[in-house]
This record gives C-alpha cells, structure tokens and sequence, in this order.
C-alpha cells in the first residue's frame, strides 16, 4: 500500500478502511450504466481517428501494421477524453505524449527496485516529506531517479487536469467530453455532496492517476490479444465481422444496449477475459468480503488485515493423511492468489478449459460454474478480482473494447504477419517479437 500510494497519490488504489469506502460510494454512480451509456459517443470519436490512421496505411495494399502501439494510444485517449475530458493525442505521426511514455516506464523501472520497495514501509513516514523528498533524490541509482521523474510527471499532468476543470465551467459542452466525462460528473458529485462525503483535491487528483494507470495498459493489452486471437483464428474473425456488420448496416453506431446485444462480441470478450488476462499479478489487500472458496486457486500478493480463515472449494490432504478443509490466515501474512489458475481450472471450466472457445459462452455454463462461488465481480471469473475491491471500471473497459471492435473490424481484416509472437509475464502481460524484448504486436491488416 505505502507503494501505491507513492506512485499513484491517495486514488482508490491508494487507500484502505473507510477513507477506500468514501471514494468508491462517490465514485460508484459514475461507473453505472446510466453514466456509461454517454461516454459511448465519445469512444467512437476517438476509434474512428484510429480507423482513420490505420486507413492511411492500407489504402492501396494490405500492409503489416504495429497494433500494440496504435491500440497503446488509443487506449490512452479513450481514457483521456472520456475520462478526464482531456486530449493526450491527436492520432498524427509524431511521438507519443509524455504522460504515455511515463505509464509505460513505471512497471519495468520499478520491478528493478524490488529491494529498495521492500524498504518503503519503514521509511514512508520518516520526517517531513521535504525530507524524503530531499533523501531520495540523493540516492545514486538511476533507476530511482526515473522513478521520480516518472512519478514527479504523472503528478503534474493530474493536477493540470484537474485545476483546468475546476477554473472552467466543467460541464461546457464545447469542452473535450461535452461535459459527460468521468472526471467532470465527479467534480459535480464531489462539490454537491455533504461536507463528510466529500473527495479532497488530493483525493480528487489521485483519481487521475488511478484511471489512466489502471485504464491504459491493462486495455491495450486486451485490444491485442483479442486482434491477435481473431488473426489466429479467421472463422471467428469472420463471424464476429458478420455480427457486427449486420447491426451497423441497420442501426449505425451502436448504443450501450445495442453493443450489449450482440452476443458473439458479448461472448468473444468474456473468452479472451478468461483465458488470457491482461494483469496476471494483482496486489490486492485481503479484506473479508472478498474471502470465498476457491480464493487460494486465484495470483496476486495479499497482505491478511485480520486473522482470517480461508474455506477451500475442495479437500487438500495434509502430511498426516487428513483432509484440510480451511486454512487459517494469521494477520500480516502474505497471500499469492493466482488468478489464471481459477480462470482455467478444469474442474471448473472442463477439460477444454485451456482452449479459447467463445462457444462457450453462448450455451448454458456447467453447473460446477455456479457451484464453484467464485467470488470475482464479471462472468463468474477473478480477472476484475472481487469484493470491495473489485475493479470499479470492469464495464467501463468492456464497452471501449465492444466499440473499437466494431468499428475496426467493420472497416478492416487481420491476419498474422511472418513475425513469431511471444506473450511476456510482467505486471501487465505484453506481446513481443521472437527475438526482440520490446513490446511489439505486427499485425497484416487489409482494407474491405
């Protein structure tokens, strides 16, 4: 917890115990559907400057296209204007905006100082924070020095959004979101709540950071892997494009509900959620409305607030022959949850639970589905963990994800390139070339 809070500011990921409870009742209308249904117009603004972009490209002949990085800025700007009410990129030839390069920087520098993380518990209180400030940047490590560069970044873009909605009429349609952005309805909420309810602006400005942090990456992974599934696998391809089109020939760009009624895309999503998550090491802290069976098959770091006692979906046999039914968690241990591992157990999903079959979806699931009581907040999965730390923009990230789709695949197809792809564990799984560490999806993308 003291690393997230250093990293991303006093945000909901940033927070515990009640000061977590306040944030997420003001911020749970904003996610509802009533909400969501009008940033819908805001998620086709910017994937039709992607369509556009990549248009630009294959006009004449089909060319090989660098997904990952298209689908990393059109995530950035999804956020961005819908959001935030704020524009990171204009979709031209030009370098990425800083705020982009410094997400993506933050993981890998910060994995290389594992050490040094392991201190931050007993020195994040250590003296004024003029004098932490003043002892880190004394440290001889060019790692850290990027991690404040990187973090000293992210801080000033949160509060040059933030200042700018406050000094603006925040609800002005002229202005990027016309006013239906998360950040401006929250701004409303925010200033006519009760004194107790109310964010701080410290608050408030860690919200910044939490949406792009947890919105960028974790969707441009997403994005990949699905556009690399349907290169895989033309047949679905082909079905999900028929789907798709017959709905935009006859209703044009599709609404909340008309994107939530195509269940082939409903059921393309739910696969790849399923069985090829974005974020396979989520740090959660144990809390015990997100205790259930089957919670030790999930991968994620914990730290147990209270004694707690675990119940297990099935018997393990202990050293002495007898059946161990609950574990006892003493107050402070570590818990790793595997998250994969619940997504895909057999027992659970049947024999062909390592396939990627969106079928599956479109039939009744087994009952050991049900009867598992996995505890995660969508599809009966851990991949938007659960309980009151439940990912709050789950639907937020399937309805952006339902509309690039739509709108790429109505206007282009997608094939594999020559290149061998590999798939990289990380705090955010990537893909990569053979050969080649930087994350990297090429795609052959041909115009219809």
């Amino acid at each position: 917890m003291h690393q997230r809070r250093l990293y991303f500011g006093e945000g909901l990921i940033g927070t515990l115990g009640e000061q977590h409870r306040k944030q997420r009742k003001m911020l749970n209308p904003v996610f509802s559907p009533r909400y969501l249904q009008d940033v819908v117009p805001i998620f086709y603004n910017v994937t039709y400057k992607l369509r556009d972009a990549i248009l630009a490209q294959v006009k004449t002949d089909p060319r090989e296209i660098e997904m990952m990085h298209w689908f990393g800025r059109t995530a950035l700007e999804l956020i961005g204007q819908s959001g935030l009410g704020y524009s990171f990129d204009n979709f031209d030839e030009g370098p990425p905006h800083p705020y982009s390069l410094a997400i993506k920087d933050l993981g890998p520098t910060v994995s290389r100082l594992q050490a040094l993380v392991l201190l931050l518990p007993y020195v994040s209180g250590l003296g004024t924070p003029a004098f932490r400030r003043a002892l880190v940047k004394r440290i001889p490590s060019a790692d850290v020095q990027d991690v404040v560069r990187i973090v000293d970044l992210m801080d000033n873009t949160s509060h040059e959004i933030v200042r700018s909605k406050q000094n603006s009429n925040a609800g002005a349609a002229d202005h990027i979101g016309g006013g239906k952005d998360i950040m401006s309805i929250l701004l409303k909420a925010n200033g006519e709540a009760a004194q107790g309810d109310r964010l701080t602006d410290t608050e408030v400005i860690g919200q910044v950071t939490t949406f792009v942090f947890a919105a960028t990456d974790t969707t441009s992974s997403a994005l990949t892997r699905i556009f690399h599934l349907l290169a895989q696998h033309p047949d679905v391809q082909n079905r999900l494009r028929d789907e798709i089109c017959v709905a935009r020939n006859r209703d044009g760009d599709l609404d909340y509900k008309q994107l939530d009624g195509l269940p082939y895309l409903d059921a393309v999503i739910r696969e790849t959620m399923r069985l090829q998550v974005s974020v396979i090491l989520s740090i959660v802290r144990l809390s015990t409305d997100l205790i259930a069976p089957v919670m030790l098959l999930c991968l994620s770091w914990t730290d147990a607030r209270k004694d707690t006692v675990l119940p297990l979906s099935r018997p393990i046999i202990g050293l002495d022959g007898t059946d161990i039914h609950e574990i006892t968690v003493p107050k402070g241990s570590q818990v790793t949850i595997a998250i994969v591992q619940v997504n895909t157990d057999p027992d659970i999903w049947g024999d062909d639970a390592q396939e990627w079959k969106p079928e599956r979806w479109l039939a009744p699931l087994p009952a050991s589905v049900s009867t598992a009581r996995i505890p995660g907040v969508y599809s009966n999965l851990m991949t938007f963990m659960g309980g009151s730390r439940a990912c709050i923009g789950f639907k937020f990230s399937q309805l952006e994800m339902k509309v690039v789709i739509s709108v790429l695949l109505e206007s282009f197809a997608f094939s594999l390139s020559d290149k061998d792809i590999t798939w990289n564990i990380g705090p955010v799984v990537t893909p990569s070339v053979v050969g080649d560490s930087k994350p990297r999806m090429p795609l052959m993308v041909s115009k219809i």
